[in-house]
C-alpha cells in the first residue's frame, strides 16, 4: 500500500451540506477517500443554482470546500418567478453552459458544517481563470455562430 487512499464503490450521492443545497453525484458511484475526512470524485455537483460537471474534483473536508480542477461545463438555472405546490420557488435551466472552468466552490463557513447558522452568501464559486458560453451548437441557429469567432 503506497498510500492510505480508499477507493470506495456504492455511493449514488453525498449531501454535503442539505442547509446550503449541495450534493454530489460521483461516476460510477465512486469516490477515492483521503486523509481527513477529504476526497476525490469525478462527476456531478449541484450547488444552489449551478450545476458542475466534470473530473478530478477534490472536496477539502476542513476547510469544507470543492477544488474544481476540471470542470467540462456548468449549468446555470434561474427562477421563473412562480412556485410550486407549497410555495416553493420554481427554476429553470438556462440554454447555454459555461465550459472551461477551473475554481473553488466554498460550501460554507468552515466552521458551520451542522449548517447550523444560516450565511446567504454560500454556496460560493470564485473562478481561477477565464470561461466562455459558446453559441456553435446545431440548435442555435443551425450553428451559424463558430466558437473561434463568437464567444462570450
Amino acid at each position: 500500500m503506497e498510500n492510505y487512499d480508499l477507493l470506495i464503490n456504492g455511493i449514488p450521492r453525498i449531501f454535503l451540506s442539505d442547509s446550503q443545497n449541495v450534493v454530489i453525484y460521483p461516476t460510477n458511484d465512486r469516490i477515492t477517500l483521503k486523509q481527513n475526512r477529504s476526497f476525490q470524485f469525478d462527476g456531478r455537483i449541484d450547488a444552489g443554482l449551478f450545476t458542475f460537471f466534470g473530473s478530478n474534483f477534490f472536496f477539502n473536508y476542513n476547510d469544507f470546500k470543492i477544488n474544481l480542477q476540471n470542470v467540462d461545463s456548468v449549468q446555470i438555472k434561474v427562477f421563473t418567478g412562480e412556485v410550486d405546490n407549497f410555495g416553493r420557488p420554481l427554476t429553470r435551466s438556462v440554454r447555454n453552459v459555461i465550459q472551461h472552468i477551473t475554481g473553488d466552490l466554498v460550501i460554507d463557513k468552515s466552521d458551520n458544517k451542522s449548517g447550523r447558522h444560516s450565511y446567504p452568501m454560500y454556496p460560493l464559486f470564485t473562478s481561477r481563470e477565464n470561461s466562455f458560453v459558446y453559441y456553435d451548437a446545431a440548435e442555435i441557429q443551425n450553428g451559424v455562430y463558430p466558437r473561434e469567432k463568437f464567444l462570450f
